[in-house]
């Protein structure tokens, strides 16, 4: 049967013309390559899927040994300790929290007629987010410089976004952009 296929074969090639033979011959070329080329192709993809695979395994076999050592374990516990503790819960008060606290350290400071209030902020993407209050008084230099201690020395991580200075009618007031990182406690879908 195969011996059949392949004499039918041999007499038709020998019935063709050498310009149809030609075009055989540039039709298996092409052939070829284009096999050629899939068959690179295939073997690059291969070699970067192992690579890739090798590094997954590298990678996965280093977080284990890290995660299995007691002190690696002990830091990152603390670590997240701390940025809960420098950090407010977003929780429904966390708001007034921080008012409450900065007004204090307003009127500790010696600040007059200190207006202390919320920025409007958009809603927080993922788990941690800012409160960002801002802060209109009038003040006095040594008074400034206290509040930002108080600020320094507070259990919540404060950050001074902006101080603005300005003299009307003889009066210092000072504005400034004071902004404390909250993480929402709730699990975000």
């Amino acid at each position: 049967m195969i011996a059949d296929a392949l004499r039918d074969f041999t007499a038709k090639l020998n019935a063709t013309t050498p310009r149809e033979r030609a075009g055989i011959a540039a039709l298996a070329a092409i052939a070829a390559v284009t096999g050629a080329v899939y068959a690179m192709d295939w073997a690059g993809t291969s070699a970067d899927a192992a690579a890739a695979a090798t590094q997954r395994a590298g990678e996965s076999e280093a977080a284990l040994s890290a995660f299995g050592n007691e002190a690696y374990r002990q830091r990152l516990a603390s670590a997240a300790g701390d940025a809960w503790r420098w950090s407010q819960a977003n929780d429904a008060f966390a708001g007034e929290t921080v008012l409450a606290e900065l007004d204090s350290m307003c009127q500790q400071a010696g600040f007059n007629d200190a207006r202390v209030a919320l920025v409007e902020q958009p809603a927080a993407q993922g788990q941690v987010g800012a409160i960002e209050v801002s802060i209109n008084a009038e003040f006095q230099w040594a008074g400034l410089l206290a509040f930002l201690e108080a600020l320094e020395s507070s259990e919540l991580n404060y950050a001074v976004r902006s101080i603005d200075v300005a003299e009307d009618d003889g009066v210092q007031r000072v504005a400034l952009a004071v902004s404390v990182p909250a993480i929402s406690a709730e699990a975000t879908p």
